[in-house]
Protein backbone atom coordinates (compact mmCIF):
# COMPACT_ATOMS: atom_id res chain seq x y z
CA UNK A 1 0.00 0.00 0.00
CA UNK A 2 1.20 3.21 -1.07
CA UNK A 3 1.71 5.89 1.69
CA UNK A 4 0.46 9.57 1.37
CA UNK A 5 2.46 12.01 -0.01
CA UNK A 6 4.71 9.31 -1.19
CA UNK A 7 4.43 8.56 -5.27
CA UNK A 8 4.24 4.65 -6.23
CA UNK A 9 6.23 5.81 -8.92
CA UNK A 10 9.15 7.71 -7.51
CA UNK A 11 11.18 7.65 -10.65
CA UNK A 12 8.15 8.60 -12.90
CA UNK A 13 8.40 8.02 -16.44
CA UNK A 14 11.96 8.39 -17.19
CA UNK A 15 13.06 11.63 -19.13
CA UNK A 16 12.95 12.29 -22.66
CA UNK A 17 10.81 8.70 -23.15
CA UNK A 18 7.99 10.43 -24.94
CA UNK A 19 9.97 12.24 -27.28
CA UNK A 20 12.10 8.98 -27.79
CA UNK A 21 9.05 7.40 -28.84
CA UNK A 22 7.39 10.10 -31.20
CA UNK A 23 10.10 10.56 -33.15
CA UNK A 24 10.77 6.39 -34.21
CA UNK A 25 7.72 6.82 -34.83
CA UNK A 26 7.01 9.60 -36.70
CA UNK A 27 4.59 11.23 -34.19
CA UNK A 28 2.68 8.27 -34.28
CA UNK A 29 2.56 7.74 -38.32
CA UNK A 30 4.65 4.54 -38.21
CA UNK A 31 2.17 3.28 -35.92
CA UNK A 32 -1.31 4.05 -37.92
CA UNK A 33 0.61 3.05 -41.04
CA UNK A 34 0.95 -0.27 -38.76
CA UNK A 35 -2.81 -0.67 -37.96
CA UNK A 36 -3.81 0.08 -41.23
CA UNK A 37 -1.97 -2.46 -42.90
CA UNK A 38 -3.46 -5.09 -40.22
CA UNK A 39 -6.98 -4.09 -41.00
CA UNK A 40 -6.61 -4.41 -44.96
CA UNK A 41 -4.77 -7.80 -44.06
CA UNK A 42 -1.75 -6.81 -45.60
CA UNK A 43 0.20 -8.82 -42.65
CA UNK A 44 1.31 -11.86 -43.17
CA UNK A 45 0.22 -13.95 -40.23
CA UNK A 46 -2.38 -11.78 -39.04
CA UNK A 47 -5.32 -13.05 -37.03
CA UNK A 48 -9.13 -11.74 -37.19
CA UNK A 49 -8.82 -11.02 -33.59
CA UNK A 50 -5.63 -8.91 -34.67
CA UNK A 51 -7.55 -7.04 -37.63
CA UNK A 52 -10.64 -6.20 -35.16
CA UNK A 53 -8.14 -4.79 -32.52
CA UNK A 54 -6.27 -2.86 -34.98
CA UNK A 55 -9.50 -1.27 -35.87
CA UNK A 56 -10.44 -0.25 -32.18
CA UNK A 57 -6.98 1.10 -31.75
CA UNK A 58 -7.35 3.36 -35.41
CA UNK A 59 -11.16 4.67 -34.14
CA UNK A 60 -10.48 5.55 -30.76
CA UNK A 61 -7.17 7.27 -31.61
CA UNK A 62 -7.98 8.52 -34.68
CA UNK A 63 -11.49 10.04 -33.61
CA UNK A 64 -11.19 9.81 -30.03
CA UNK A 65 -13.10 7.20 -27.88
CA UNK A 66 -17.11 7.63 -28.08
CA UNK A 67 -18.71 9.27 -24.91
CA UNK A 68 -20.26 6.59 -22.36
CA UNK A 69 -23.57 7.35 -21.16
CA UNK A 70 -24.88 6.74 -17.59
CA UNK A 71 -28.55 6.17 -17.39
CA UNK A 72 -31.00 4.68 -15.22
CA UNK A 73 -31.73 1.18 -15.72
CA UNK A 74 -35.51 2.89 -17.23
CA UNK A 75 -33.28 4.82 -19.39
CA UNK A 76 -33.87 8.03 -17.67
CA UNK A 77 -30.96 10.53 -16.56
CA UNK A 78 -28.86 9.38 -13.17
CA UNK A 79 -29.74 11.80 -10.27
CA UNK A 80 -26.57 12.46 -8.29
CA UNK A 81 -28.48 15.07 -6.16
CA UNK A 82 -28.28 13.40 -3.07
CA UNK A 83 -30.67 14.20 0.33
CA UNK A 84 -28.29 14.27 3.48
CA UNK A 85 -31.08 15.67 5.99
CA UNK A 86 -32.45 11.72 5.59
CA UNK A 87 -28.94 10.63 7.39
CA UNK A 88 -28.43 10.41 10.93
CA UNK A 89 -25.24 11.80 12.40
CA UNK A 90 -23.21 8.83 12.84
CA UNK A 91 -23.96 7.66 8.95
CA UNK A 92 -22.83 11.28 7.97
CA UNK A 93 -19.62 11.11 10.09
CA UNK A 94 -19.37 7.73 8.80
CA UNK A 95 -19.42 8.97 5.39
CA UNK A 96 -17.51 11.95 5.79
CA UNK A 97 -14.84 9.53 7.20
CA UNK A 98 -15.30 7.76 3.93
CA UNK A 99 -14.93 10.66 1.43
CA UNK A 100 -11.99 11.98 3.76
CA UNK A 101 -10.04 8.61 2.70
CA UNK A 102 -10.70 8.71 -1.40
CA UNK A 103 -10.37 12.52 -1.49
CA UNK A 104 -6.69 14.36 -2.41
CA UNK A 105 -4.74 15.65 0.60
CA UNK A 106 -4.70 19.44 0.86
CA UNK A 107 -7.66 20.24 -0.95
CA UNK A 108 -6.84 24.11 0.08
Amino acid sequence: MFKPGKSGNPGGRPKGLMQAIRKSTKDGKVLAEFWIKLVEGKIKGATMADRVTASRLLAEHGFGKPVQVVANPDGGPVDFNFNLTVLSDQELDGLERTVDKITVPNRN
